[in-house]
C-alpha cells in the first residue's frame, strides 16, 4: 500500500484510485484539499463537480509560496470535505493567470452555477482579502488569479 498521507483514509481512497485505474505506484498527488472550509458548502461544491457543472478553480496567485505548487495540465489531486473525508480525484486541465477584474460571469459560472457575478466577487475579495492578510500581501482588483480547469476522473 502506497501512504501519501498521515491519514489512513487518504491512503486507502488513493490506493483504490491506482488499483481501479492500474496506475503505478509511483504516480503523484499534487495535493489534497476541499473546495470550502465549510462543511455545507463543500458538500455543495462537490456535487456540483460530481454533475459537471463544477469545473474551475480560482486561487490568488499571491497565496502560492512557491511557483511550482501551482498546478499544471495533468497534475492529479485528491478532493476531500472539509473534515478530510476523500471524495474524489481531479485532473487539472488548464491553467491561466487572469487579474481578479477580468474575471467575468461566463468564468463563474464555470465554477459555481448557482452565485451571480456581484455575490462570486463579494465572496472572493473578502476570501482574497483574509488571505493576503494571512499570507503578508496586499489583494487588490489587479492581482492575478490563478484559474485551473479541472475534470473528475475518480469517485467513489
Amino acid at each position: 500500500m502506497v501512504n501519501i498521507h498521515t491519514d489512513r483514509r487518504i491512503n486507502i481512497f488513493w490506493n483504490g484510485f491506482l488499483n481501479k485505474k492500474k496506475l503505478p505506484e509511483s504516480t503523484r498527488c499534487h495535493r489534497i484539499f476541499a473546495f470550502s472550509p465549510d462543511q455545507r458548502e463543500s458538500m455543495r461544491l462537490l456535487r456540483l463537480a460530481y454533475a459537471g457543472k463544477k469545473e474551475l478553480i480560482f486561487s490568488s496567485f499571491n497565496s502560492y509560496t512557491d511557483v511550482e505548487a501551482i498546478p499544471k495540465p495533468g497534475d492529479i489531486s485528491i478532493v476531500t470535505e472539509s473534515g478530510g473525508f476523500p471524495y474524489c480525484v481531479i485532473e487539472t486541465q488548464q491553467i491561466e493567470m487572469v487579474p481578479f477584474k477580468q474575471i467575468d460571469f461566463s468564468l463563474i459560472q464555470r465554477d459555481d452555477e448557482t452565485k451571480s457575478l456581484l455575490s462570486w466577487q463579494i465572496e472572493h475579495l473578502a476570501q482574497y482579502k483574509k488571505e493576503g492578510e494571512l499570507y503578508g500581501y496586499q489583494f487588490s482588483s489587479e492581482s492575478p488569479i490563478v484559474v485551473e480547469s479541472f475534470k473528475v476522473i475518480y469517485r467513489e
